[in-house]
Parts: C-alpha cells; sequence; structure tokens
C-alpha cells in the first residue's frame, strides 16, 4: 500500500515537471548585457548606449487654452490642455477650505473647475465652492453622513452641466447644486 502510495505521489511530479517543460520559451532580444549597477564610465567605450548631443528643435503646441478642469487629470481622457499663462505668473488669492491633512485623515480630492467655480473638498468631507476670480468663499456643503460622524479619507470631484458629483470615502456618490452645495441626490 505504501508503496502505491509513492508510486502515485511520484507520478504526480514527474506530470507537472512535464507540464511546466511545455510552457512558452522567453524570448531573449539580441545584444550585450550590462549590470544594472555597472557604472557607465566601467563600461567599455562604444559597448555603451550613446546620448544625442542637445539641441533646438522646433515644436508645435495646440492653442492655448483656460476652462473648465472638470475632474482629476483635466478630462476622461487625462489629457491636460495647453495652459493660458501670463508671462509672470503670480499668486492671486488663496483661501481655507477646511480641514487639511492629518495624521489619520487625507485630502483625496483634487479641485475641480467648472465656469468660473472652483470646487475643493477638505478631509472631513466638507465640499466648498469659491470663486475663481476673487477666492471668495460661494457656499459650503458638508456631505458627512448622518449614520457616521467619524472622519473617514478618500473620495473625489467632478463637476457638469450645473452639479458637483462627489464620491466619498463613505461608499456614496453625491450630486450637489453648483450654484447653492444643496444636495441634488445621494447614492450608496
Amino acid at each position: 500500500m505504501k508503496t502505491a502510495k509513492t508510486t502515485q505521489v511520484l507520478a504526480g511530479f514527474v506530470g507537472l515537471a512535464l507540464l511546466a517543460a511545455c510552457g512558452p520559451k522567453d524570448v531573449v532580444l539580441e545584444g550585450q548585457r550590462f549590470d544594472a549597477r555597472t557604472p557607465l564610465a566601467q563600461i567599455a567605450e562604444g559597448d555603451a548606449p550613446t546620448a544625442s548631443a542637445n539641441s533646438a528643435v522646433a515644436i508645435r503646441l495646440p492653442a492655448m487654452t483656460s476652462g473648465d478642469w472638470a475632474q482629476t487629470g483635466g478630462n476622461a481622457a487625462h489629457s491636460a490642455p495647453h495652459g493660458a499663462l501670463s508671462d509672470n505668473p503670480s499668486l492671486i488669492w488663496s483661501v481655507k477650505i477646511g480641514g487639511g491633512n492629518t495624521r489619520g485623515n487625507r485630502i483625496a480630492a483634487s479641485p475641480v473647475v467648472m465656469g468660473d467655480t472652483v470646487f475643493a473638498m477638505d478631509q472631513g468631507s466638507r465640499v466648498t465652492a469659491i470663486a475663481a476670480a476673487t477666492g471668495a468663499v460661494l457656499w459650503q456643503s458638508s456631505i458627512q453622513p448622518e449614520f457616521d460622524k467619524s472622519n473617514i479619507s478618500g473620495g473625489g470631484l467632478a463637476a457638469n452641466a450645473g452639479k458637483v458629483f462627489v464620491t466619498t470615502g463613505y461608499g456614496e456618490v453625491i450630486a450637489l447644486e453648483a450654484g447653492t452645495g444643496a444636495v441634488i441626490w445621494r447614492q450608496r
């Protein structure tokens, strides 16, 4: 009985070894290999990749734009536009939006822009609307749910069609009226 078990185990190992040998072969690219820790100065001349010399090359940029930054990354494709800035950008205004990063809670939501309003969310689940031209606080709305008054990190902002859409660390999605901060709907 013991011999039969041993034979079965050995047959299993042989079967696994045969299956492992059947896998696809790795493709090995041609060329000389260098250890990643070897300083370039120690690599034989002519074998090391050469860097091209600096040179002035004309480039073409899209037209400068200033507009909505409706979600993290600017837009759904995360392709930021070629921003329009003055020749000498300077700080125009700054405003406190609420609680900042603490050891237990972090600000996770990037600010978004719709029209002439900037929307930001602090670490305490409070959304603030700020006038882009002046930095004046237009409204603040706490979106912390009634069922839990502890601060939970996380969330994000997006804006479109007169609404601000907020996700929270509580697993909720909330639509706010962009002009007032009033809750339009709330979904768990």
